[in-house]
């Protein structure tokens, strides 16, 4: 459930705003170009996915993967989800103020591929991308939105979580963004020194959940809880599909072997 918090009748603020909340909105406009499945594609358990919408539709599961892992900090923590920055449409997956500081995370998800990272450099299975310099320039911009909105110099710390990898190797360099398997993000946070004092981060996380510090647009709770409804509907229909799908592998694997066995007794028996 979306959490809505409200000041005296005055809009919500963006804790209102669930997890994974633009790309789930992304996921969905471009999933509605999908045809719908026939009876037979339900039966063999055919992806109700549009192929153009499967990378967001991952990136939310992602998002909400990591969210849950947040949830954990515990009451010291004020965590923010998709948090818009600029015009651009563009957010920040999650923002965080606690006792150690106050951090952005992004988190691309790469399942069952493998992760280096040394300085400004992270590649997946030996290929280059651009996370660091992304992350870094997230981070920025938040400190510099937030240094606007508190009057004073904000450090904000990016770190990237990676989900699905199962390994990180990390070089002697240090990178200027922390990078980090989704397994280790709990004991990171929960090890770094306190920086913060507690009226500190009850002040920085009320500036954090402002709209205006981030965006002017204005959140509607309807339109958020009407996307996290959509989206857990096509969820469920794609753990569906999937399911059926394996089961009609195990079944037509199952019947072959079978079919093989019956084949070499009956040239047995011949």
């Amino acid at each position: 459930m979306v959490d809505l918090i409200t000041r005296a009748g005055v809009a919500p603020t963006l804790r209102a705003r669930g997890p994974a909340f633009s790309v789930m909105q992304k996921c969905l406009e471009v999933q509605a170009r999908a045809k719908p499945r026939g009876s037979i594609a339900r039966f063999l358990g055919r992806s109700p996915l549009h192929p153009e919408a499967c990378s967001w539709y991952e990136g939310a599961l992602c998002e909400r993967e990591v969210a849950r892992v947040l949830a954990n900090l515990g009451p010291e923590w004020s965590v923010l989800n998709a948090v818009p920055i600029g015009a651009s449409g563009r957010d920040i997956a999650h923002v965080l103020v606690g006792p150690p500081g106050i951090f952005t995370l992004s988190t691309p998800h790469h399942d069952g591929r493998k992760a280096f990272a040394v300085g400004r450099s992270l590649r997946i299975d030996g290929h280059p991308t651009d996370y660091i310099r992304m992350s870094v320039y997230e981070g920025a911009r938040a400190a510099k939105a937030l240094g606007a909105a508190s009057g004073g110099i904000v450090h904000v710390q990016p770190a990237i979580i990676l989900v699905g990898v199962p390994s990180l190797v990390r070089g002697a360099k240090d990178s200027p963004a922390e990078v980090m398997l989704c397994t280790e993000l709990l004991s990171w946070l929960h090890g770094m020194p306190r920086r913060l004092a507690p009226e500190t981060v009850s002040y920085f996380a009320t500036i954090a959940e402002e709209r205006s510090t981030w965006h002017l647009q204005i959140v509607t709770p309807n339109r958020t809880l009407q996307y996290v409804e959509r989206f857990q509907a096509l969820e469920l229909e794609a753990t569906e599909a999937n399911r059926r799908a394996r089961l009609v592998r195990i079944v037509a694997i199952t019947a072959g072997i079978v079919a093989v066995a019956a084949a070499v007794l009956i040239g047995f028996r011949g």
